[in-house]
């Protein structure tokens, strides 16, 4: 399942722009069309369990 950013970062109680910032490093992967970059929400939940640990 793929997410718009500012509903994944919602999801795991991530602000926006925070993870942006881990998107722009290669944290996660992400795909962009027309003005809306999508990030699959598997991988927000791992990033948020690397995160926590």
């Amino acid at each position: 399942m793929s997410l718009p950013i500012d509903e994944a970062a919602a999801a795991i109680g991530m602000g926006s722009d925070d993870l942006r910032s881990y998107i722009a490093e290669g944290a996660i992967p992400f795909r962009s069309i027309e003005y809306v970059d999508w990030v699959r929400l598997a991988d927000v939940l791992a990033l948020d369990v690397r995160l926590r640990n």
